[in-house]
């Protein structure tokens, strides 16, 4: 008896687990069904809680992936978007890896991968966004600029080809930044190091 068999032994026919690629199917179903404006709603209400996750989480590196998507912008880009290209290519491998029964061991971590990295990338890229706007105003903090980015994203959404095209450039500039803090050589951990005019701080 193949390991495979253990699992299903006990399974009536025609009954298993259903794959991701389903319940990926099914959950925006369901958000397609709703209005613009309550697509808008449900979208800057899961900014907002991602992001209070998130930046709960990593107190000390979100604020590090937060500022420096701030201070260098273009580094950030030309860095997350091959970046934001890779992570977004082995999830969508892990969700075809799903359908088959081989290759679900390989798509587990995939999918996790993605699942995990793409919400949070987003979350900093949105909070760097709303965080520039609200220090217009004076407010400097990081969770008035995460209320201001769920404000923008919710804004966003009830437009979606805009809301679509600043989601992929701000989750490119999260992913970046979040690249460069993690993987901090040299002097780019540092803060007060020059940089060339077109990255400065925005």
């Amino acid at each position: 008896m193949w390991p495979m068999e253990l699992y299903t032994m006990n399974l009536p026919p025609g009954d298993g687990v259903r794959d991701s690629s389903s319940v990926w199917g099914d959950v925006t179903g369901i958000i397609e069904g709703f209005g613009v404006l309550e697509q808008a709603l449900f979208f800057g209400g899961a900014l907002l809680v991602v992001g209070v996750l998130v930046l709960g989480l990593t107190q000390r590196t979100g604020l590090q992936v937060v500022q420096t998507t701030r201070r260098s912008p273009v580094i950030s880009l030309c860095i997350g978007l091959p970046s934001l290209l890779v992570v977004t290519g082995l999830t969508y491998t892990g969700f075809l890896l799903s359908t088959t029964n081989i290759g679900v061991m390989f798509a587990i971590p995939l999918v996790c991968f993605g699942v995990l990295t793409l919400p949070a990338a987003t979350v900093f890229g949105y909070t760097a966004f709303g965080r520039a706007v609200s220090s217009r105003v004076g407010a400097q903090s990081v969770a008035a600029g995460l209320l201001t980015g769920a404000l923008i994203g919710a804004l966003s959404a009830l437009v979606q080809p805009i809301g679509l095209i600043l989601t992929a450039l701000l989750m490119a500039f999260g992913l970046g930044s979040g690249v460069r803090v993690l993987f901090a050589g040299g002097n780019l951990g540092r803060y007060d190091e020059r940089v060339v005019p077109p990255t400065n701080r925005v």
